[in-house]
């Protein structure tokens, strides 16, 4: 078990202004708390996502109606939901329920955590929130760092396991002897993370490429794993690529072990001629970065070392001063992160070759799909993408083919427009977007962040199939070959959709893929320098991932009649210098 230093803990949690209560035990996770005040409630049993609030002032009122009128996930998307629960209690009620904790370490951490939060604060009331999952939590701890209260010293404390079972957590697990457990998916740290990838590429050496995209702020590598086969179609040279990635905060953890995972079941599976994997890897390369944040893992949070959220750090269409890739700072406003810039140097690399993507997080149950931010000063508007009907296919052929996260009371077929549902500021997913070819979507895998060990076989047999099926997707992408009246690949040409704005671009190979629904579409192809060329394509519901649909664009340059036109005036004013020159030396020397 992994040594606890109290005194390193305390000021970190502080640091945050979030101080998490862990509950753990045989009979329940949940802490039985009676409510004093008010007489609103004598006895409450508080689910695993429970908030309580110290303060300075009773801000009951204040809070219920900032709450409802903003914080309003909890009845905006489902009217089954439950309405905002709050609670009162004291003092005295509070610490008689944590002495009662049976893990004498957590208690001895809450105790502790508990004190240091009342130390600031003069009078004390005690206000519990319920919430449904740790991504409320966040939304929660941002809503009390705006103007109506920013003012107010409080302190925040859920009143759930999973954060504090971060702090005990052994990450080494996976090394033990496995004899007496069947469990599969054990935490890896980063150490042992990097073993488990070089091992991998020695194992598959013709199959795989392990790079890293940059260094992280404490100056760990950003592993990316690059899956791949000679075989397939001829016209593949340069297939489409598709990527995942993880753990880009920290304490979001689920996603970094499955895609470990689904590595090794990629492999494996493509070895054993298992159709469906041997079609999906002849037919694109597929790149997995089990963990953008190292340091913020190792850390056992979500920021980077730097105290820095990497979701909110890329450049975003609202915010003006972040809105380039030069700029100095993110969407956030703190300075680009060493991660970030990382990333950003990456996706423009291979800006035209990515197709699409989903990126894992967790703290909620549901596929998020972009736009994420809105304009500034507004909240929980609908911010569609000119692709909003793929989005949202993308989004369903995830949470359809996942074992609950269809069945979401909260989210209707388990999917959400990010911005409806809060916005993001400097997010990865609409930079990926706007800047590139790639369509990225973001998974959130369950309700908790750090779920401990023993789960993480679960969330892999709940996630496998919805895994696959959404790199399936390939398959409704329209495949284009653009070319010039010679057969030169032309690079960088527009493909557009005749009735969308959305601009893609043709790769070094003057190849496009372009993602589309099932249905009937005009596809134009322009180049400056060239004449345009358009085609109407079908894509149909019946396509397979080893049956694409290839059509080709012929681009007749311009320019080739006024060039020659140009030679040939240019030719006879030379022919004109020539007999001029001819004409005096003859008149000279006659």
């Amino acid at each position: 078990m992994m040594k606890v230093d109290n005194n390193k803990i305390i000021p970190f949690l502080s640091l945050f202004l979030l101080l998490l209560i862990g509950i753990t035990g045989a009979t329940s996770s949940s802490l039985l708390i009676s409510s004093v005040n008010n007489n609103i409630q004598t006895t409450t049993k508080f689910n695993d996502y429970s908030v309580l609030l110290i303060v300075n002032e009773d801000i009951t009122d204040k809070l219920n109606t900032f709450l409802i009128n903003k914080f309003n996930i909890f009845t905006k998307f489902n009217n089954n939901l439950k309405e905002i629960k709050l609670y009162h209690t004291n003092e005295n009620t509070l610490l008689q329920s944590i002495n009662k904790l049976e893990n004498q370490k957590i208690k001895n951490l809450i105790l502790q955590s508990f004190q240091s939060g009342l130390k600031t604060l003069q009078n004390k009331y005690f206000i519990i929130l319920e919430l449904q999952n740790e991504k409320q939590v966040d939304f929660l701890q941002d809503i009390l760092k705006t103007e109506h209260f920013k003012q107010l010293k409080l302190s925040i404390i859920p009143l759930y396991n999973s954060f504090y079972n971060k702090f005990i957590i052994d990450l080494n697990r996976n090394r033990r002897n496995l004899q007496n457990t069947k469990q599969t998916i054990f935490y890896h740290n980063y150490n042992s993370l990097t073993a488990e990838l070089q091992n991998i590429t020695k194992v598959f050496p013709a199959n795989t490429e392990l790079f890293s995209i940059g260094k992280s702020a404490q100056g760990r590598e950003l592993w990316m794993m690059k899956i791949f086969t000679m075989n397939g179609n001829n016209f593949f040279k340069n297939k489409p690529k598709f990527k995942y990635i993880a753990n880009m905060h920290g304490d979001e953890t689920v996603g970094r072990e499955l895609l470990l995972q689904l590595i090794k079941y990629l492999l494996n599976e493509y070895f054993n001629n298992n159709p469906r994997i041997v079609k999906l890897l002849n037919r694109m390369d597929i790149f997995i970065m089990p963990t953008f944040n190292p340091d913020g893992f190792e850390l056992r949070r979500r920021e980077n070392a730097n105290n820095v959220d990497i979701n909110r750090n890329f450049p975003d269409q609202y915010v003006a001063a972040s809105n380039s890739l030069d700029s100095k700072v993110g969407g956030d406003g703190n300075v680009r992160q060493p991660e970030t810039k990382a990333m950003i140097d990456f996706l423009m690399k291979y800006k035209n070759d990515f197709v699409f993507s989903a990126n894992l997080h967790g703290g909620a149950l549901v596929a998020n799909y972009p736009y994420d931010s809105g304009p500034i000063n507004t909240f929980g508007k609908y911010m569609p993408t000119p692709d909003d009907k793929l989005f949202i296919n993308l989004a369903k052929s995830y949470s359809l083919n996942h074992v609950n996260m269809f069945k979401s009371i909260e989210f209707t077929d388990g999917i959400v427009n990010g911005a409806q549902w809060y916005y993001v500021y400097g997010g990865m997913q609409d930079f990926n977007y706007l800047r590139t070819n790639c369509f990225e979507i973001t998974l959130e895998l369950g309700d908790t962040k750090f779920p401990e060990d023993f789960a993480l076989d679960g969330y892999w047999n709940d996630n496998l199939n919805a895994l696959l099926s959404y790199m399936e997707n390939i398959k409704y992408a329209i495949v284009g070959n653009v070319t010039d009246e010679l057969g030169n690949p032309i690079s960088n040409a527009n493909v557009t959709i005749i009735g969308n704005d959305k601009v893609i671009f043709t790769t070094e190979g003057g190849v496009f893929h372009r993602l589309v629904i099932p249905g009937t579409y005009t596809v134009v192809v322009s180049k400056e320098g060239y004449t345009s060329d358009r085609l109407q394509v079908t894509m149909p519901e019946t396509t397979t991932v080893d049956k694409p649909i290839v059509v080709s664009f012929v681009l007749k340059t311009t320019n080739s009649k006024d060039n020659s036109s140009k030679f040939i005036s240019s030719g006879m004013r030379h022919f004109d210098i020539i007999l001029i020159l001819l004409i005096v030396l003859k008149s000279i020397f006659v």
